[in-house]
C-alpha cells in the first residue's frame, strides 16, 4: 500500500510541476560568431501568465562585446502574416534604426532578405536594443510605414555591455489578448541599424552576411512543443492505473477462493 502512495505523490509531483512550467521556454544561440556571438552564443527564455509575456535575454560573446546592434523577435500569432522580409520598404530613421532593422532594409539595392522556414508566417516583430536605449512592438505590413504598437520596456537599455537584459508584452498587443490558445511561433535574427544582418539567431540560418539574403531552417514555438519525457509521463499515468487496476483483480480472486474455502 505504501508503494502505491509514493507513485501516486509521485505523479502528482511530476503533473503538478509540469503543468507550473508550461508556459516557460528556454532558447539556446545557433552558435554563430558572426561579428561577437551576442545572440549565437546567447540564450533566450521565455516565460508568461494570463496578461502577458516575460522575456529574458542573457547575451554571449566575450566580457568585452557589447549588444549594441538589433535583436529582432518575429512573432507569428495569428493566421496569415508575411513569409519574409522581401516586401517591407519602412527604412524611417526617427526611431534610431530599429524600423529598417525589422525591414531589412535601409534603401534601394541595400536590403537583407530573411526567408523564413516553411509554415512561418510572421505577423509582429519585437526590436530590442541597448545601443538604441530601448525596444518596440511592432505590427507588420508592406507600407512605408510599420505600425508601431507598444513598447516592450528593455531592461537595463542603458549600456550593451551587460549580461542579462529584461522586456515584456501583453498577450493582447500580439493579437491574443481575448484568446484561450495563449502560444505563438517566432524567429530572430540579429542585425544592425542600417539593415545589415548577421547569420546570429535562435534558429538554424544559413546565407551570407550583410546587404543579402538568409534563409531560415525552423522556427521556435512558445510555449515549447511538449518534450519527450512528458510523454513518457502520460506513460507513467496510464502505467499507474493498470497497477491498481490489476491490485484490484488480485485482491478480488483472493476474497473468491476465500470465500470458497470458507464453504
Amino acid at each position: 500500500m505504501h508503494g502505491a502512495w509514493s507513485m501516486v505523490a509521485t505523479l502528482a509531483f511530476l503533473v503538478t510541476h509540469t503543468a507550473a512550467a508550461a508556459l516557460y521556454g528556454t532558447y539556446q544561440g545557433n552558435g554563430s560568431q558572426s561579428p561577437s556571438g551576442i545572440v549565437g552564443l546567447g540564450q533566450l527564455t521565455l516565460s508568461a501568465n494570463s496578461s502577458s509575456v516575460t522575456g529574458q535575454f542573457k547575451r554571449g560573446g566575450s566580457d568585452g562585446a557589447t549588444f549594441q546592434d538589433v535583436l529582432v523577435i518575429y512573432i507569428d500569432s495569428k493566421p496569415g502574416g508575411y513569409s519574409g522580409t522581401g516586401s517591407f520598404m519602412d527604412n524611417n530613421d526617427g526611431e534610431n534604426g530599429f524600423r529598417r532593422a525589422v525591414s531589412g532594409y535601409n534603401r534601394p539595392g541595400y536590403r537583407s532578405t530573411a526567408y523564413f522556414a516553411p509554415g512561418f508566417q510572421a505577423d509582429y516583430a519585437i526590436a530590442l536594443s541597448p545601443g538604441l536605449t530601448g525596444g518596440w512592438l511592432y505590427e507588420l505590413n508592406t507600407s512605408t510605414e510599420l505600425y508601431r504598437v507598444a513598447n516592450v520596456y528593455l531592461n537595463p537599455s542603458d549600456s550593451g555591455l551587460y549580461r542579462d537584459y529584461s522586456f515584456n508584452f501583453s498577450w493582447e498587443t500580439i493579437g491574443l489578448g481575448d484568446s484561450t490558445d495563449k502560444s505563438f511561433n517566432f524567429q530572430t535574427t540579429y542585425i544592425t541599424s542600417s539593415g545589415s544582418r548577421s547569420l546570429e539567431s535562435f534558429e538554424q540560418v544559413t546565407g551570407v552576411v550583410g546587404f543579402n539574403e538568409v534563409y531560415f531552417g525552423n522556427y521556435n514555438s512558445f510555449p515549447p512543443v511538449p518534450e519527450p519525457t512528458n510523454m513518457a509521463l502520460a506513460a507513467f499515468a496510464g502505467l499507474l492505473v493498470s497497477v491498481g487496476v490489476a491490485k484490484k483483480a488480485r485482491q478480488a480472486w483472493r476474497n473468491h477462493w476465500s470465500d470458497s474455502g470458507a464453504r
